[in-house]
C-alpha cells in the first residue's frame, strides 16, 4: 500500500486542477484531474520492470519522454515565477498576502498506485503552478498586472498543463492496450 501524500495549495484554481472534490464537496471531475494523472504515471511505471522486454522499453521510452516534457514546462513556470516575483519586488508598494486559505492536501495514492520519479516530478510541477498562480493573483491585486493578463496568463500555463496530462493520458491507455493485446496473443 502506498503510503500518503501531504502538500500545500495556495489557490482554490490549482485546487480544483487537482481534485474538485476538495473545495467543493461531491463535485465530480469534469476532466482529466492532477490526482488521477498521479496514479496514471505510476502505472507506466510498474510497466517499466515488466519481465517481456518490448513492454518494458516501451515503458521506459514513454517515461523518459514525460519526464523531460515535465522538466521543461517546470523550468518554464520557474521563469515565470522569477519574473513574477522580480515585478512585484519593483512595485512601488507592498501588501502583505500573509492571511491566506492555503488548504493542505493529503492524499493516498490509490492501492495498486505509488511514488516514482515520474509522479514526483508531475507533483513539483503542478506545486509551481500553484506558487505561478499565486503570485500572478497578487500581482494583480497590487494592479502590477491587469485582470486581462491575469487570466490570460493563467489559462496558457494551465493548458500547458492539460495538454500534458491529456496527451500522456491517452498514451498510456494506448499502451495498456497494446500491452494486453499483446499478452493475450
Amino acid at each position: 500500500m502506498a503510503a500518503g501524500l501531504s502538500f500545500t495549495l495556495k489557490d482554490n484554481y490549482s485546487i480544483k486542477i487537482w481534485n474538485p472534490e476538495i473545495t467543493t464537496r461531491g463535485e465530480s471531475a469534469k476532466s482529466l484531474t492532477g490526482e488521477y494523472f498521479f496514479s496514471v504515471i505510476y502505472s507506466l511505471y510498474k510497466q517499466e520492470k515488466s519481465e517481456v522486454e518490448s513492454v518494458a522499453k516501451m515503458a521506459t521510452r514513454i517515461a523518459a519522454k514525460l519526464s523531460k516534457d515535465i522538466q521543461s514546462l517546470t523550468g518554464e513556470i520557474s521563469s515565470l515565477i522569477e519574473i513574477s516575483k522580480l515585478k512585484k519586488s519593483e512595485h512601488i508598494f507592498t501588501v502583505d498576502f500573509s492571511v491566506s486559505d492555503d488548504k493542505k492536501i493529503s492524499f493516498s495514492p490509490s492501492p495498486q498506485s505509488g511514488i516514482c520519479q515520474q509522479n514526483a516530478l508531475f507533483l513539483k510541477m503542478f506545486i509551481l503552478f500553484d506558487q505561478y498562480i499565486s503570485l500572478l493573483n497578487e500581482s494583480r491585486v497590487m494592479t502590477i498586472i491587469s485582470d486581462k493578463e491575469f487570466y490570460t496568463q493563467r489559462k496558457l500555463i494551465q493548458t500547458k498543463i492539460r495538454k500534458i496530462m491529456e496527451r500522456y493520458n491517452e498514451i498510456i491507455k494506448k499502451f495498456h492496450k497494446d500491452r494486453k493485446v499483446k499478452n493475450d496473443d
